[in-house]
């Protein structure tokens, strides 16, 4: 007589994997807890889980998140991967840097199948003090996930954007960027990533910001907050300038240094301003040049916007 197939339910540890793991489980723990191939396969064919390459299987029918894409890729990839680059960076905090790909790396000389959204890197200096562990998940510091993720940019714009974000968000600290930097005897963006840490660390987008929050009071908006996260149906987005206009309405305000030129940059700002356009807000981008050379020039335009908005 054919045994009836067993259920999750069924498999002693299994619940407590799934909620350890977001539901997202190798075929090897499956089978080490006792669910057979064919009802893995049974599940898979029938929508109710889905495969996540030739290892992982997702033990939901749903959308994927990026909890759950992470731990696919490290389960994937093995027990010596560390989620890292802009993955781990976006784990850290950093908000309007995330990618779909995921990025891991692993020692040198590890060789890790092809899986479809994963991006696998592999390096000679990966000590144990480069990574942290987060709700069971290893990823690499803030400080080498951001320096990694700008050494494998194409962009040196977009690294130096990278290095600002970083320092302006408090995801990490120049020290603790320079500090991973000198680690490397050659790095690949290094004259980008040494003048985004230099020109973060004299703040010379807060001061943009400043004095476009002082120009913004004078021409009769009410005082803005500074670096504030904002609830959009995209997430939350920080922004550098808000303005309560009353009902629910804010005035965002960008202050764009010449990084934000980049196409990358631009693609992540114009995704932003949608999202926050979309929850009912207005947008302002102000290029940090303009508050150098046309203060006077700002005021006036602000003022005008000010006769409209409020």
């Amino acid at each position: 007589m054919t045994p009836p197939r067993a259920t999750g339910r069924d498999h002693v540890g299994l619940a407590e994997l799934r909620r350890k793991q977001h539901d997202i489980l190798t075929r090897a723990q499956l089978t080490g807890l006792g669910v057979r191939r064919d009802h893995v396969r049974d599940r898979i064919a029938s929508r109710e889980w889905q495969a996540m390459g030739s290892r992982v299987v997702a033990l939901t029918p749903g959308p994927i998140s990026l909890l759950q894409r992470c731990w696919a890729a490290v389960l994937h990839a093995g027990p010596k991967a560390a989620l890292a680059g802009f993955t781990a960076l976006e784990l850290h905090g950093l908000d309007g840097w995330g990618r779909e790909v995921v990025h891991v790396v692993v020692p040198a000389g590890t060789h890790v199948a092809p899986m479809p959204g994963l991006r696998v890197h592999r390096s000679h200096r990966l000590a144990p003090s480069d990574v942290v562990e987060r709700d069971g998940l290893v990823l690499t510091t803030a400080a080498r996930s951001a320096l990694d993720a700008a050494r494998w940019d194409r962009s040196s714009r977009t690294a130096e954007a990278l290095m600002i974000a970083v320092v302006q968000q408090r995801t990490s600290t120049p020290a603790e960027l320079e500090d991973a930097l000198r680690r490397f005897s050659k790095v690949k963006q290094k004259t980008a990533i040494v003048d985004g840490v230099d020109e973060a660390r004299h703040g010379a987008e807060s001061k943009a910001e400043a004095e476009v929050a002082e120009l913004l009071e004078r021409a009769g908006f009410p005082r803005p907050s500074r670096q504030v996260q904002i609830s959009t149906s995209a997430g939350r987005r920080r922004v550098d300038l808000a303005v309560d206009l009353g009902g629910g309405r804010l005035l965002v305000v960008e202050v764009d240094g010449p990084w934000h030129e980049d196409a990358d940059v631009r693609l992540i700002d114009a995704v932003k301003d949608a999202a926050l356009i979309a929850a009912g807000h207005y947008v302002l981008r102000v290029p940090a040049s303009a508050v150098r050379e046309h203060p006077e020039r700002l005021l006036r335009e602000f003022r005008e916007l000010a006769k409209r908005l409020l």
